[in-house]
């Protein structure tokens, strides 16, 4: 998953806008280590944060910037 994907969380549609640096990230709470993603959700103005295995990618970001 990278950034500029659409991807689904529970009936919620995100655009991912970037990688949670590990320091910042929630601790594991069942000792298995999970990227997270800083996300919107569409009609929303807030950023927040979402477990990259609970998304699911719907449009992938295929744009190439040199």
């Amino acid at each position: 998953m990278k950034v500029g994907d659409l991807a689904k969380y529970m009936s919620r549609t995100i655009l991912i806008t970037g990688k949670v640096p590990r320091e910042k990230a929630p601790d594991p709470y069942d000792g298995d280590v999970d990227e997270w993603v800083y996300g919107i959700e569409c009609g929303e103005t807030d950023v927040g944060m979402y477990r990259n295995s609970a998304l699911k990618v719907i449009i992938k970001n295929e744009q190439q910037i040199d």
